[in-house]
């Protein structure tokens, strides 16, 4: 368990190493940089419940949009790599590593909308289901994060991404 691990490290002894350099490049490895993108980009929010909904539906309104950060993958950035609409989750190049989170909004890619919940459910946890398997950067995300959440925020975060509104399909796609 986590405490051993803890009590074994605080056992061992101390070693003499200094601090090294950070080795970012410009413009990250300046605070001034930092504190202009913060001042264009980013907005201090709570989480607002939305009353029309279930508790429930706004549990999973709060780990989609909060803690499980869905958007930092699943929405698209801008030039500075600020996302343009956080909320969106209307698909995005995942910085850094050029691959393609997609929407979640589109029946044609990710979405939801016409799952069962409980495959929805089944998907995050175990990183399949009937309708679909993750990989790439999701199947971390299933293995580091997703798995180990109750079934009840599992069934939340599924009822909150299956009302998400569905894009429309494109008119190739229809035919």
């Amino acid at each position: 368990n986590s405490d051993a691990i803890f009590a074994y490290l605080r056992a061992q002894p101390a070693v003499a190493q200094a601090n090294q350099a950070q080795a970012l490049r410009w413009p990250y490895n300046s605070q001034w940089a930092l504190g202009v993108w913060r001042a264009l980009y980013f907005r201090s929010a709570g989480f607002k419940p939305d009353a029309t909904k279930p508790e429930s539906w706004n549990r999973g309104a709060y780990l989609v949009q909060g803690l499980g950060h869905c958007s930092a993958c699943h929405a698209q950035r801008n030039a500075l790599g600020a996302s343009a609409n956080a909320l969106a989750l209307s698909g995005g190049v995942i910085p850094q590593q050029g691959w393609y989170a997609p929407s979640l909004l589109s029946r044609s890619e990710a979405g939801v909308q016409d799952w069962d919940t409980a495959d929805i459910a089944r998907l995050l946890h175990g990183g399949n289901s009937q309708r679909a398997t993750v990989s790439g950067p999701m199947a971390e995300v299933v293995l580091h994060s997703t798995q180990y959440l109750s079934n009840a925020d599992l069934a939340a975060m599924a009822q909150y991404l299956k009302d998400l509104p569905a894009a429309p399909l494109a008119a190739a796609q229809t035919k």
